[in-house]
């Protein structure tokens, strides 16, 4: 298992003992996004004992896919144990730097060829499955891409955005702020991953946005960079490999192989959406659920060393679509799209509120956290996705906002000012104003 869900189940539980033995420890209760979450996890639930169950393929058993309903029912426990408790203003900056850049040990997993055998024990704690397929290894033959890498430079980068903002990362003033960020984009491009790179532009440009640089005096300094980039794009089939191959969804110049490996994985990916957007209509009531034959996959793998396989079948037959939408709608219908969608909408509402209505000193981050979550959506339903691993970002965006705000923001109520009564008038000659005429008695 993964350690964020054993840290989900310590968290999950220690902050639900605490409210039951003192009442005055309530966690933190945001029924705008609980109750869609609560939703789907009810659509997971009913899909699974509709489906034939979960199995871990143990036992005999040829029964598998429990792993993904651990995950994602993980996930939606995640966010109850992340926005439990409010984390105080004062430690708001080491609470979202604790929070992004625990990505930086996956770049650990990248030294994994390099480290001697007596200490390749440390990877039992760090994963490394990204090395071992094509994750780790390009569709070229012998290229290799750091994703460990690749995701550290990108979770420094986050962190940067998150602690100063667009507007401070570019203060004239501090220069190695500039050239720390130019340096994590050369880190992130090693990587090879074109979604990284759309990922990063997205969230900086949605963030330069909603920090209202978009201004007269802002202009100038923009058209320069713009300009400087796009006079380089000409030198780009000079780049190493991974880089060629992170920037190959723009109009430049490849080399050959670059192109070729390109060409290739987008046809893989069409192929796998051609053939399961075919099941949709069967899989619109009641989903497919995760569980799988363990038997196809073996006959699939089969084939697959034979030659005589269609493209992507196993990673098909697994539940790998590479697609955000399909990744929904094939395992858990037209509920548990639904369920998403007002998930979605619903966050949305409470990260616009907190970016509006949050304390000051959290307007960075507010900010952040609605351009990430935005972008990550939008990523999600047009370029790649995969709902077993990207609702952990979701909900944990969403977590991490609930916390540092406490709760939903909302916007203070403005009292009237009452007009202050004038000061009684003093007769010439007096010291001390009239008195009042004395009432009338009988």
């Amino acid at each position: 298992p993964q350690v964020r869900l054993c840290l989900t189940a310590a968290s999950f539980l220690i902050s639900y003992l605490m409210y039951a033995l003192d009442r005055r420890h309530k966690p933190l209760s945001v029924p705008l996004v609980a109750r869609p979450l609560l939703a789907f996890a009810l659509v997971v639930v009913v899909t699974m004992l509709l489906r034939g169950g979960a199995g871990f393929g143990a036992l005999g058993s040829s029964v598998g896919g429990a792993g993904r309903y651990v995950i994602v029912l993980g996930a939606i426990a995640g966010f109850f144990a992340l926005s439990a408790r409010q984390i105080p203003l004062e430690k708001a900056n080491l609470y979202i730097g604790l929070y992004l850049l625990g990505g930086l040990t996956l770049a650990i997993s990248s030294l994994m060829p390099y480290t001697p055998h007596f200490l390749q024990f440390i990877f039992m704690f760090f994963p490394v499955e990204r090395l071992t397929g094509n994750e780790g290894f390009s569709f070229a033959q012998g290229q290799t891409r750091p994703y460990g890498v690749a995701v550290a430079c990108m979770a420094c980068l986050l962190y940067l955005l998150a602690r100063w903002g667009v507007r401070g990362i570019f203060q004239t003033s501090k220069p190695w702020r500039i050239a720390l960020f130019l340096l994590l984009w050369a880190g992130i491009m090693l990587g090879g991953y074109r979604s990284f790179i759309l990922l990063g532009l997205g969230i900086l440009v949605v963030q330069f946005y909603l920090e209202g640089l978009f201004t007269m005096r802002v202009l100038p300094g923009l058209l320069v960079i713009v300009t400087l980039f796009v006079a380089a794009l000409p030198l780009v089939n000079r780049l190493p490999y991974q880089m060629q191959r992170s920037l190959a969804f723009l109009p430049v110049s490849v080399t050959q192989e670059v192109a070729v490996d390109t060409r290739a994985s987008t046809q893989w990916r069409l192929e796998i959406w051609k053939r399961t957007i075919a099941e949709v209509p069967q899989y619109l009531l009641l989903g497919k659920g995760y569980a799988l034959d363990i038997n196809d996959i073996l006959h699939a793998m089969d084939r697959d060393r034979m030659g005589n396989r269609e493209v992507g079948e196993s990673a098909q037959l697994a539940g790998d679509y590479h697609n955000g939408p399909l990744s929904i709608i094939i395992p858990f219908g037209a509920f548990g799209m639904a369920a998403m969608i007002w998930f979605w909408v619903a966050s949305w509402r409470l990260l616009l509120h907190n970016c509006r209505y949050g304390h000051p000193e959290l307007k960075v981050i507010n900010t952040f956290l609605l351009a990430m979550f935005v972008t990550r959506v939008a990523q999600f339903i047009v370029i790649f996705g995969a709902l077993a691993t990207d609702l952990a970002y979701f909900v944990g965006i969403v977590g991490m906002s609930v916390a540092l705000n406490g709760g939903l923001a909302r916007a203070q109520q403005t009292v009237p000012e009452v007009e202050p009564t004038p000061p009684p008038q003093r007769v010439r000659g007096l010291r001390s104003p009239l008195p009042p005429p004395a009432p009338f008695r009988t």
